[in-house]
């Protein structure tokens, strides 16, 4: 992928950061994880920039596809609308070059491509997927089962601040009472286990506790974005962000207008740091 393509993606992650404040993980979740025609999750940055995509322009659907995918599933594209979002994918090469003596060798690579995508709320002859909002029990219910299955060690007390502590490898969070409802509990929570998968014994990131540092920031980034993909998956809609998130995308902008590589090496982290989680969960229906 050029320089100019990753500018392009990462100019439209600052403008969705710059435009939508505190709103903008609140949109993102409403309809779920991003999928394509045939019903699969994207993956990495493309979940960020299609969740992105559907803030600013207010779709109710997560259903996205290119011009020629719509016309495949019977759909057309409405007359004047405009990709509002660029995907990135990876096509599997093969190529055939003579080497210095002559021979033929083939050689296979990845590349990676960009395509312009629509909602399928721009395209008409295509039924939507129908998505059904979880109520708190139910929601409790997937979000315990799933944060248990990790494993994680959480201390939960009236007085605890939300934090991940890598010493001691050790989760602590306030009640459930002290947040504003159940989503906003699960939201904080799945952040701080994003921050979980970092520690040395997991993926072994960068945990750096100096605030000021680009590295801390990065840090939060990836948590951040991890928790937000989590959220979509398991049908964590939040009315509100959390005023201290709200304050780092300040730092987060500093970052990615200084680094258009930034915003792709955040995204690929938080979804390593999802497939890390998601894997516990398999590994726990194995042994049960």
């Amino acid at each position: 992928m050029s320089n100019k393509d990753q500018a392009k993606i990462t100019a439209q992650i600052i403008d969705g950061l710059e435009n939508l404040k505190g709103d903008w993980k609140k949109s993102w979740v409403t309809a779920g994880s991003p999928i394509n025609t045939d019903g699969r999750l994207y993956q990495g940055i493309n979940i960020l920039v299609l969740l992105f995509a559907s803030a600013r322009h207010g779709f109710s659907s997560n259903e996205w596809g290119t011009y020629q995918s719509w016309k495949r599933r019977g759909g057309q594209v409405q007359g004047g609308q405009k990709s509002p979002a660029t995907i990135v994918a990876v096509v599997p090469t093969t190529i055939t070059e003579e080497n210095d003596d002559g021979e033929e060798e083939t050689r296979s690579f990845n590349r990676m491509k960009t395509y312009s995508v629509f909602n399928i709320d721009q395209v008409d002859g295509v039924d939507k997927r129908h998505v059904t909002k979880l109520n708190d029990n139910d929601l409790v219910d997937v979000c315990e089962t799933y944060i248990a299955n990790t494993g994680a060690v959480i201390k939960t007390s009236t007085s605890a601040q939300p934090a991940f502590y890598p010493l001691r490898d050790k989760i602590t969070m306030p009640t459930v009472k002290n947040f504003r409802n159940t989503p906003a509990y699960y939201s904080t929570l799945l952040h701080e286990l994003t921050h979980w998968t970092g520690h040395k014994s997991r993926l072994n990131r960068n945990m750096s506790t100096d605030m000021r540092s680009d590295e801390y920031a990065f840090e939060e980034l990836i948590a951040e974005l991890g928790a937000a993909f989590l959220c979509a998956e398991l049908g964590v809609v939040e009315d509100e962000m959390r005023q201290d998130h709200i304050e780092y995308i300040g730092s987060w902008l500093k970052l990615l207008r200084k680094d258009n590589k930034a915003i792709f090496e955040a995204a690929r982290l938080a979804n390593k740091a999802k497939q890390y989680l998601d894997e516990q969960q398999q590994e726990e229906r194995k042994v049960a």
